[in-house]
């Protein structure tokens, strides 16, 4: 059974929408969304943390306990005007929301899943063992995570933004976890020509990629594909200028103290 339905997918895009004012829904202030969403009809625990898998656990209505691992990309846009013929050849879908108000998504993201923990070998090695290996130990984190977090499965929640044109969107899509097996692998160079990373394909495209950022600052790269999810549409607003009084904060049941 999914947990993002459509009524709790639009409670999370409420949450979205307001959040928003403040920052963009990504990193914790995704998840928090996430969570925030899910809550009323799961039991639901934010555990947060940039370096685990496990963003947050549920309990869903049978008494499953499942985690989580949300992914936030800001690779949505809005148009105001149809796409051109050009845009409509790209691999990108385009959405047609309302008149004259178009929504575009990407096939697959690609998201950072796990730090290596593999000899990289200076990215003079076998592209194939390599990513083979790599791919084998984040299974592994995995299964231990969701272990310590005394879950059944795992699964991933992915939330895609944008803001242009006078509208913010988002995309939400919940997807089972997996490891997909590679058909072709290869070094990844730069313009200069110097080995940087390891790729692995399979007939949709790049599937993952091992790769050095920064001068010690790898990471282990996972595409996810984006098919069957929930998309909502609103209006950029700017937020009240009314000023809240002291008074009146004292009257909503809060506290206020001078010091």
């Amino acid at each position: 059974m999914k947990l993002i339905t459509k009524d709790v997918a639009t409670n999370i895009a409420a949450h979205a929408q307001s959040a928003w004012h403040y920052g963009l829904p990504n990193d914790e202030a995704g998840e928090v969304i996430i969570c925030s969403g899910l809550n009323p009809f799961y039991q639901t625990e934010h555990k947060g943390g940039s370096t685990t898998i496990v963003d947050a656990t549920v309990v869903d209505t049978a008494g499953n306990r499942i985690a989580l691992d949300i992914k936030c990309r800001q690779v949505l846009k809005t148009f105001t005007r149809a796409p051109s013929r050009g845009q409509e050849a790209s691999s990108n879908s385009y959405h047609n929301i309302d008149k004259n108000l178009y929504v575009s998504r990407p096939p697959s993201v690609l998201c950072p899943v796990r730090r290596p923990n593999v000899d990289l070998e200076n990215f003079k090695g076998n592209a194939e063992d390599i990513i083979t290996k790599q791919i084998a130990e984040y299974r592994e984190y995995a299964n231990n995570s969701i272990e310590r977090a005394e879950c059944a499965e795992l699964r991933s929640i992915i939330l895609l933004y944008g803001k242009h044109n006078g509208y913010k969107a988002i995309y939400i899509e919940e997807q089972a976890f997996g490891t997909p097996t590679p058909t072709t692998y290869q070094v990844y160079r730069n313009k200069k020509g110097q080995p940087t990373g390891y790729e692995a394909l399979d007939d949709r495209g790049l599937l993952y990629k091992l790769m050095n950022y920064s001068e010690g600052s790898a990471n282990f790269n996972k595409r996810f594909d984006c098919s069957n999810g929930y998309l909502f549409v609103w209006p950029s607003a700017n937020l009240s200028t009314q000023v809240t009084t002291p008074a009146q904060w004292d009257t909503m049941g809060n506290f206020l103290m001078e010091l």
